[in-house]
């Protein structure tokens, strides 16, 4: 799967495994995702992105998550997070799952 989940827009889920783009002040990504209330999901042409360590012991889809910021979404950042997707109820954790079992 995809080490990094990028969220976008309240509504939107990028992976991929390398981050290309330069970081953003953290109130540019204050939306906050549609299906989660409290978890920052980006912004306009912002990701929120997570970073997917290895698997916690004994969980099977679980992983240890830590955030890495907000960053500009360019069009590096595109070609390096290759998987996009518009998910209405999006959470962080519906888009990490996402980015990993692709």
């Amino acid at each position: 799967g995809y080490q990094f989940a990028g969220l976008e827009y309240g509504a939107e889920c990028h992976c991929g495994n390398r981050i290309s783009s330069p970081q953003a002040p953290e109130e540019d990504c204050s939306l906050v995702c549609r299906g989660e209330r409290g978890s920052p999901c980006g912004g306009v042409g912002r990701l929120s992105i997570y970073k997917v360590e290895e698997q916690l012991p004994g969980h099977r889809k679980f992983r240890n998550i830590h955030r890495r910021g907000c960053f500009k979404l360019t069009n590096s950042t595109i070609g390096t997070f290759p998987i996009h997707s518009f998910q209405p109820n999006l959470t962080t954790q519906s888009c990490i799952e996402m980015c990993t079992d692709k």
